[in-house]
């Protein structure tokens, strides 16, 4: 019971997903969808750390969350451990075969979704290997925009539902993600750093540079992704920053929605489907309950 408990309590963490259409004539189906039915939002469950875990718990525990009702996974793939510790001479980090990547983990878990009959949510994320990052940081310093599109581009050629890991032998192609949303919660320290500098809001500026670099990998290798931009925590806390303050910033707009200075690739079109938004309450409050600073916040 506890455990039906907590897969539904995660689900329901991370249905809020901001979907928009600025055509009233569009498909009711959110993309990544289609098969959804209308007016009811996809309930993704979130696989954490689960990921990682022996593959007879994960099927276990994810065909407990399909059983409660979960449509898909959000499916964290975090940077420093796909990626070798060291960069290996030569190393092709846009090659998804190149020596040093740890894929066994997520094949397990697409796999898993694609005989559950659940859709997958894959989301790159950090920490960076500290050779894509300032040293010493835990990876979460500075990761390099560059290098993390080339990450990116390796996900994109491995799930984009063409990639046969056996090299032409007996298996299936490795399972399609049916969308894709870039970084958790860059508006807070503990995943995205600096938060500010020179006393200004940083952390959307740089998380701009590594969405545009994630964007143009996944849409080079895999055209017709639908994409979510943002994955912001409802609250900056103390030290981080808010998360209308950094949607604004993220789309190169000031607290009066005019040009932002200084905002890089202010021209770089953000091709995204709608902006994700984490819909946690804070403390002493009820969950999915109005709150300052966790609106939901769409796109078009």
């Amino acid at each position: 019971w506890l455990l039906a408990a907590a897969l539904a309590a995660a689900a329901i963490g991370v249905a809020g997903v901001a979907l928009v259409r600025d055509d009233p004539a569009a498909e009711a189906s959110p993309p990544g969808f289609p098969g959804n039915p209308e007016g009811r939002k996809p309930l993704i469950f979130d696989v954490g750390a689960l990921v990682y875990a022996e593959d007879e718990v994960r099927a276990r525990t994810l065909a407990e969350a399909r059983s409660l009702g979960a449509d898909a996974l959000r499916l964290p793939v975090l940077w420093h451990l796909a990626a070798p510790a060291e960069r290996p001479s030569g190393f092709d980090a846009a090659d998804p075969r190149a020596r040093g990547y740890e894929w066994s983990a997520y094949d397990g878990a697409v796999r898993d979704a694609q005989r559950l009959g659940l859709k997958v949510l894959m989301m790159p994320t950090g920490p960076a290997p500290e050779w894509a990052s300032t040293p010493g940081t835990g990876g979460v310093e500075d990761p390099d925009p560059e290098q993390f599109g080339q990450f990116v581009r390796a996900l994109a050629r491995r799930y984009g539902g063409r990639f046969d890991p056996d090299r032409g032998g007996a298996g299936a192609p490795l399972p399609a993600a049916s969308a894709w949303t870039i970084w958790n919660e860059p508006n807070l320290s503990t995943f995205l750093q600096p938060q500010h500098r020179g006393g200004r809001p940083y952390s959307p500026l740089l998380y701009r540079r590594l969405y545009l670099a994630g964007q143009e990998a996944i849409h080079d290798e895999i055209p017709s992704a639908p994409i979510l931009i943002g994955e912001t925590a409802p609250t900056g806390g103390e030290v981080s920053v808010d998360p209308l303050t950094f949607t604004r910033q993220t789309l190169c707009l000031d607290d009066d929605f005019d040009e932002l200075p200084r905002c890089p690739h202010p021209d770089a079109e953000i091709d995204a489907v709608g902006w994700s938004a984490h819909p946690y309450p804070l403390v002493g409050t009820a969950p999915f309950e109005p709150v300052a600073n966790s609106n939901f916040v769409t796109m078009s």
